[in-house]
């Protein structure tokens, strides 16, 4: 990535001054940084630098993206462009520990608590899916477990920073042809470049719970390609049989190769 890194006092919109920053990626980098208006930290994430389409339909994906309210699904406080190619999205900014740091302290969570921590999950992405949102990037990292009075185990859904919306005509907004996303997570048609439906997210969760059960992703590999193509090609490996059957049957059903062999 070029280095356009943005340091520490920007102030972004006249109102969001970075502090830090958290990560980087291939879509772009996240920094943590302060609402000066409302005196609240947000997670500021700077999209690379896009041409003018594509703007505009990181637009529109942000605003259905900040239609969403489930309790679940992280906030959106603001959005814009720092010039005309590098758009950005102003997130509430979670404090906690995302699942995949949980299975790396502990190992295979019981098949009880994994349940319990993707029930909110399914329901957010329920209410995505209903406003026509795909989320693509489902994943153990996404998920943070937020600490709240009275709700010991809230998760959260982090990044909807490459979600694919529908149009008001139903026209698909991100292009189909163009792969991104983890590969462990990829649905076999997303791992493919093809067009992405809910039913992408339902073989994410599907594997993310897999993941949580088994403490390790169902299809691995030395390289993303070989991932990829075990995600297309390998069937899924059996959970353990102290995994009760009525899971295993979900994550089974969830991991069809094909998006219409998948439950809603």
């Amino acid at each position: 990535m070029e280095d356009d890194a943005l340091p520490a006092g920007t102030l972004v919109a006249g109102r969001f001054r970075v502090e830090s920053m958290l990560g980087e990626g291939g879509m772009g980098r996240v920094y943590r940084a302060l609402d000066v208006v409302l005196e609240r930290p947000v997670a500021l994430k700077v999209m690379r630098a896009l041409g003018p389409v594509a703007v505009a339909r990181f637009e529109r994906e942000a605003r259905v993206a900040a239609g969403l309210q489930h309790p679940s699904v992280v906030r959106v406080f603001g959005f814009g462009s720092l010039d005309e190619h590098r758009p950005f999205l102003a997130l509430e900014f979670v404090a906690g520990r995302s699942l995949q740091a949980l299975l790396d302290d502990e190992g295979a969570l019981s098949p009880l608590r994994a349940a319990h921590l993707m029930r909110p999950v399914l329901g957010a992405l329920a209410e995505a899916h209903r406003a026509g949102v795909v989320h693509r990037d489902l994943k153990p990292e996404n998920l943070v477990l937020q600490r709240a009075a009275g709700m010991p185990d809230l998760v959260r859904l982090l990044d909807f920073g490459i979600a694919a919306v529908e149009g008001p005509e139903g026209e698909r907004l991100t292009q189909t042809g163009l792969i991104c996303g983890t590969p462990e997570y990829m649905a076999p048609e997303q791992a493919l470049g093809r067009r992405v439906t809910p039913a992408a997210d339902v073989w994410a969760a599907g594997a993310v719970l897999y993941t949580l059960m088994a403490g390790q992703a169902p299809f691995s590999g030395d390289t993303a390609p070989e991932i990829l193509v075990a995600v297309v090609k390998q069937p899924t490996p059996a959970l353990p049989k102290t995994v009760p059957a009525a899971l295993r049957s979900l994550v089974e059903v969830c991991l069809q190769k094909s998006p219409e062999a998948r439950p809603a």
